[in-house]
């Protein structure tokens, strides 16, 4: 399965485009309360509502603005963008600030690598560790 694929903001991201940023942003919290309702409520829900609904609300004022087009090609293009970036990044950011007590930049970093497919993950957080090595040891 592939990391941060999430069916439900394909009609998230559809309904923002066509009826508006602020239905985008009702349907995408309201799908990820129903959906956490069938397969189990915890303290992630409201972040994932948060998430979703903004990435029909983003969805939406693009489309109003021209820059979303309706083509199946551009709205796929902003739904991988957004569900990587938008979906994973809030999503990481919770899983960074609620599982430990003390949270620091490596922490976040760590958890944003984890969202990336696996050949990324591991030339991305080399990189980093060697930048962040170079910083402290110069």
């Amino acid at each position: 399965m592939l990391p941060q694929v999430k069916p439900v903001v394909a009609i998230v991201i559809i309904s923002g485009v066509a009826f508006g940023g602020e239905s985008g942003f009702l349907v995408g919290a309201v799908s990820m309360l129903v959906s956490n309702l069938m397969f189990g409520q915890g303290p992630w829900t409201p972040w994932q509502m948060f998430a979703a609904g903004i990435i029909g609300f983003i969805g939406g004022i693009l489309f109003k603005k021209g820059l979303l087009g309706r083509t199946r090609t551009s709205l796929c293009i902003y739904g991988f963008i957004a569900t990587m970036v938008i979906y994973g990044g809030l999503m990481n950011l919770y899983s960074a600030l609620t599982s430990h007590s003390a949270f620091n930049l490596n922490m976040l970093i760590t958890f944003l690598c984890s969202g990336l497919p696996d050949g990324y993950c591991s030339r991305s957080f080399d990189c980093y560790i060697s930048v962040f090595r170079s910083r402290t040891n110069a």
